[in-house]
This record gives C-alpha cells, structure tokens and sequence, in this order.
C-alpha cells in the first residue's frame, strides 16, 4: 500500500491509501464473493416454507475469525527467519486456531444437524452451506492476497 498525504488550506491533513491495479480488483472480488455468500444465507431463511433457523450458523462466521486473530495477537513476535531463538510458547495462538477451527465445523454442521431433525428443509441447508464456503474461501482469499504481502514485507533473512 502506498500512502499519501496532502496538505489543505485549512492545515487539515488527509491521508489516501492507494491501491495497485491488482489490490483493487481482488478487494472488489472478495466484497462481491461476499455479498454473494450472505445472499445464499438470507435465502436460506427468506424463501417461502422455509423458517429463520438457518440464520444462526451466520453467528459462528462472526466469532469463527476472532480466536484466530486474538492468538495471532498475543503470539511472541519472531524477530526474523533464521538467527532467531525460540520464540517462547505459542499455545495462546494454537488454542485460537483450535477454537476457530471448532466455529468453523461448527457453522458448517448446524444446518445439516437441524435438517436431519426436520427442522429446516434440504433447501435450506443447500443454501447455508453454499453461502457458508463461500463466505469462508472469500475470508481465505481475503488473507492470502492481502495478508501475506504484508508478511513478505515485514520479513527479514538476518
């Protein structure tokens, strides 16, 4: 990301943040895949016959990156790739990936479960779950395009 500063009149500072040709296309991708995705889970509870159950699983696609982010946070930071020691204990960042990973099966599961006690129709649970790996490729695109150039970036051989 470059960042760009310009100067008014009025001595009030505004910063842009200019995206490449390439940044741009994948941020406008992944808001459509998005969109996409939470319209395949509104359908899921707005079309006629069907009820507001599946609903629910969109709680879990909510918290599922939290844990996640939070371990990533609280993590020890390694200073670089080769020379460094160990970097003190990381299972604050395991027990994040680990309850994110129990969201995630978790959202992905409840539909089929509700659908198996009839509470939901087949259809719906088509529609949640369709909606559901959508919405989690397009997080995963999401962190693999824009994350991991700001990883490359901040990574140091010695």
């Amino acid at each position: 990301f470059l960042h760009t500063t310009l100067h008014n009149t009025n001595t009030k500072t505004q910063t842009f943040i200019m995206l490449s040709k390439k940044q741009a296309f994948g941020l406008v991708g992944v808001s459509c895949f998005l969109a996409l995705g939470g319209t395949f889970q509104i359908l899921a509870c707005a079309l006629p016959g069907y009820n507001w159950y599946p609903l629910i699983s969109s709680v879990f696609y909510v918290l599922a990156p939290l844990p996640f982010l939070l371990g990533a946070l609280l993590k020890p930071k390694q200073q670089n790739l080769f020379l460094a020691a160990p970097a003190g204990n990381a299972f604050i960042a395991d027990i994040g990936t680990f309850i994110s990973a129990f969201f995630l099966v978790s959202a992905l599961a409840l539909c089929p479960v509700l659908a198996h006690n009839q509470v939901i129709k087949i259809g719906a649970v088509i529609y949640s779950l369709c909606g559901g790996i959508i919405i989690y490729a397009s997080l995963m695109a999401y962190a693999f395009f824009f994350l991991a150039e700001k990883k490359e970036e901040n990574m140091s051989l010695f």
